[in-house]
């Protein structure tokens, strides 16, 4: 062994000694480190927000603040109404106190609108009057005809208020984007936000800084602060009570909209992790007592597990990093993960405590023995975490920092706690017979190389028929390897060579609605409201003149006018424009109005001083319409796409193509910002894209360089990395086959699965060259390595697998697919570990290898 190596197997065997005269005193740091680390949970937030994706100093999220900012709100909350006959009489009564209602009973509103409030601007000699569609309740047939005859031709509200076919009608509530500390009415102790209110927000406390020079701390006011999750959980509550109400077969509901699939996807959230939670501990339990058959045994990696589960969240309360939709993997993933180097220590600590039955030398053979590759699968899954620290993502990086943080954490737990716990607690040594039979095959002494293999435990109680079994399974599984190297090689390249081949299938998406199951009432709202009344989200792009009354200009107006022409006539296989909305619509329509309603004057004026004479008139009838689209200093409009709601890889092509259009409509010193929900959605996806170049390329590199530091040997170093690689290809070859697509989680699943699967494969490379140097046999070295620590190995993969496969229980398809996915890649790096690596060490050290053919084994 490499004197390094054998000097650290001596500093774990003496740390064994002083925990063996400080155990109390140990425990006891341990404790407070728990009690003051795990106090922060009552500052865990939650934000399931879209804007949550983004770090806050992303350029696309601060220049999405400042349009909120100056214009409100663009995420709406959208109602589809499809009744027989949208211009039945007895059928507008309903809507209007739909209306109604929903004005007076939802919080938080900043605008409903509908067919009952769409508007109207009139011409009156030198008068503009701009009302409600029903500013006087019809009485007559020929004024029921006459509304729907200007609803049905008012090119405004197509798409917006009406289907194009006249079948379906919308109502969209505008929620407000900033809200003033009691403006609304509604105290936050008032909120019932569905199970919420025992977490803050992350938006609850947000710092603007578009407010710091406004004045209110010399006011004595308090600075608005964005709407949280509590409240915007209010409002939408609200809402669909509202609703059910009114929901009937003659008057059929739809709801939609991002605020609506946000508030679904916390629901979802909230719904399933406690259920992550007890599943992963009823397995985990489970099994541990499986390999351990002691009370002792479940109890103690499972006070380990919470421990360092409860410091992990805690420490992300004190630091006020919220859980998103991404880091609610984290619970499950750190219950499966912090258990693991727990096996390990105690598998070899029992082995030889029934052997020695003292528990001081035991522990300190154990942590001599495992103590090293313990300390560097903890380091080596930490790289692989960590290698999302720097993501483009905020989640991802968020998710990187905490969940390496979590391993470490386990990683002191478990070499101080653990210890601890063991020297205090009263264990018993099982009787000789039945502890051979429990531990396996192996009837090992410090120094000793006698095996025992599995027919000479025939006699053990049928309770341990498992354990036998899987004794078996492992030596079969490295005789196989070790005598038929090269067909383990080589049907592994083949498999490799197919996996690549499949992984050129492989394609980017980032689709929250596809999340959702087929049968979720908001994903077949959103595909019925996209397709009906052609779009749920928008793109919003701000034209900035950089000067008072700009928008006055008439090629100002004519850009917007061309862009909108621009926008609608975009379609391609995923995306369309329904509708849009800018300052020039507006003005056509005053400039038709003021001239008898004329269609030939359904246009933008070429003159300056009569466009501002128009706006002003407009001004006086309508200012909050104006607020909607236009600054207070006419510098800054506001044009709108209405587009549908899918893959926001699909809005890339659409983007890039719109902005170089548009761009050419407007004079150079005209400044034009893309912004709105479709660019954060695009934001995201090319985050995606970069983070998971980054992170694979970051844990790979960290990952090898940390295995040759642990082998000594460089050339064994790389070796080493193909059966922590192979998995990673093969499950990315798995996803391209089933055409899964690489999203926020599923490209989480590589880095994850090399730092897990390398763990086993430290195990192993630190047993072979551990028992190759007392045997001086790669034969016996692998049977040796797979009889000892490949228990541990196997079963620390089924806890892996199974914390993983937990995921699948829940309502939404990314994480169902990322459990199947990851607990696939743990499964197939057990093999690699117990089928490649022997193979691979067999064809090494054959040269080196004592015995050229080894002694052939007689397996039951």
């Amino acid at each position: 062994m490499i004197p390094w190596r054998k000097r650290i197997d001596h500093r774990f065997e003496a740390l064994a000694s002083w925990l063996g005269d400080h155990a109390g005193k140990a425990l006891l740091l341990s404790l407070l480190v728990l009690m003051i680390a795990a106090s922060g949970v009552r500052f865990l937030k939650i934000d399931t927000s879209n804007e949550a994706f983004l770090h806050a100093d992303d350029p696309t999220l601060v220049t999405y603040n400042e349009f909120r900012q100056q214009f409100g709100r663009d995420e709406l909350i959208a109602l589809m109404i499809t009744p027989k006959e949208v211009f039945d009489p007895v059928f507008l009564t309903t809507l209007r106190e739909l209306h109604r209602d929903l004005e007076t009973e939802v919080p938080y509103v900043d605008e409903v609108t509908s067919l009952i409030n769409g508007r109207v601007t009139k011409g009156y000699e030198d008068e503009l009057i701009v009302e409600d569609l029903f500013e006087v309740w019809p009485q007559t047939q020929s004024e029921w005809q006459s509304i729907q005859d200007y609803a049905v031709s008012n090119p405004l509200y197509q798409n917006l208020l009406i289907s194009e076919d006249a079948t379906a009608t919308s109502v969209v509530i505008r929620t407000q984007a900033y809200v003033y500390p009691g403006e609304s009415g509604f105290s936050e102790n008032d909120l019932e936000t569905d199970g919420f209110d025992d977490f803050a927000s992350e938006s609850d406390n947000v710092d603007l800084a578009t407010f710091e020079d406004s004045g209110f701390e010399e006011t004595g006011l308090q600075a608005p602060r964005l709407l949280n999750d509590a409240e915007n959980a209010a409002a939408i509550k609200a809402v669909r009570q509202v609703i059910a109400k009114y929901n009937s077969p003659d008057f059929p509901i739809q709801i939609a909209g991002s605020p609506i699939i946000t508030h679904d996807l916390k629901s979802s959230l909230m719904r399933d992790l406690p259920r992550y939670m007890l599943l992963a501990l009823v397995i985990i339990g489970g099994l541990l007592f499986v390999l351990f058959r002691r009370l002792s045994g479940v109890l103690i990696p499972l006070a380990i597990m919470f421990a360092s589960l409860f410091t992990t969240v805690g420490l992300m309360g004190w630091t006020g990093t919220p859980f998103t939709v991404p880091t609610q993997i984290l619970p499950s993933f750190l219950l499966a993960v912090c258990v693991g180097a727990a096996i390990h220590l105690m598998a070899i600590f029992y082995r030889d405590f029934d052997r020695t039955r003292s528990k001081q030398k035991s522990l300190a053979y154990a942590l001599g023995h495992s103590g090293l590759p313990i300390v560097m699968t903890s380091l080596t899954t930490s790289g692989g975490l960590i290698s999302f620290a720097g993501a483009e993502l905020a989640p991802l990086a968020a998710l990187g920092i905490f969940a390496s943080t979590g391993v470490l954490v386990a990683l002191a737990y478990t070499l101080i706690a653990l210890p601890s716990l063991i020297l205090l607690m009263p264990l018993k040594p099982k009787p000789q017979s039945l502890a051979l039979a429990s531990n396996g095959t192996v009837n090992e002494e410090s120094n000793s190389n006698t095996f025992a293999t599995p027919r000479e435990n025939k006699s053990s109680s049928s309770e341990n028929r498992l354990q036998l079994w899987l004794d078996r399974f492992l030596t079969h599984c490295g005789d196989f390897a070790a005598k038929r190297p090269s067909t383990v090689i080589v049907g592994a390249a083949l498999i490799f060579v197919l996996s690549v081949a499949s992984i050129s299938q492989l394609h980017f998406s980032h689709n929250i609605l596809a999340w959702f199951p087929d049968s979720s009432p908001t994903k077949q709202a959103t595909a019925q409201i996209d397709h009906r009344m052609k779009g749920s989200v928008s793109l919003e792009v701000v034209v900035d003149t950089h000067r008072a009354n700009g928008l006055y200009d008439p090629n100002i107006l004519m850009g917007l006018q061309k862009a909108g022409e621009e926008l609608k006539a975009y379609n391609d296989e995923f995306v369309f424009v329904g509708q849009t909305t800018s300052l020039s619509d507006i003005v056509k329509e005053i400039h038709r109005a003021l001239n008898e309603d004329q269609p030939e004057f359904y246009v933008v004026p070429d003159d300056a001083q009569v466009i501002a004479q128009e706006i002003f008139l407009f001004s006086n009838s309508s200012a909050e319409d104006l607020e909607e689209v236009v600054d207070t200093q006419y510098s800054q409009a506001r044009l709108t796409a209405k587009v549908p709601f899918v893959d926001s890889v699909s809005y890339l092509q659409f983007f890039n193509t719109m902005e170089t259009r548009i761009t050419e409509l407007f004079p150079e010193d005209v400044e034009l910002t893309f912004t709105g929900l479709l660019i954060l959605l695009s934001r995201t996806i090319n985050a995606v894209m970069i983070s998971t170049v980054e992170s694979y390329l970051i844990a790979s590199v960290v990952i090898t360089l940390l295995m040759i530091l642990l082998i000594g040997e460089w050339r064994a170093g790389l070796l080493s990395m193909i059966p922590n690689l192979f998995p990673i290809f093969v499950t990315l070859g798995l996803m391209g086959l089933l055409d899964i697509p690489l999203d926020m989680f599923t490209l989480l699943i590589g880095s994850i699965a090399i730092g897990l699967a390398v763990d086993d494969t430290i195990h192993f490379m630190h047993n072979f060259r551990r028992y190759f140097q007392e045997t001086g046999s790669s034969f016996e070295a692998i049977h040796h390595t797979l009889q000892t620590t490949g228990r541990a190995m196997l079963f620390t993969s089924l806890v892996l697998a199974s914390g993983f496969l937990n995921l699948t229980l829940s309502s939404m398809n990314n994480l169902t697919n990322f459990g199947l996915l990851t607990a696939f890649a743990i499964v197939m790096a057990l093999l690699s570990d117990i089928l490649l690596a022997p193979a691979l060490m067999t064809v090494a050290y054959r040269k080196l290898s004592k015995a050229q053919e080894s002694p052939q084994r007689k397996i039951a």
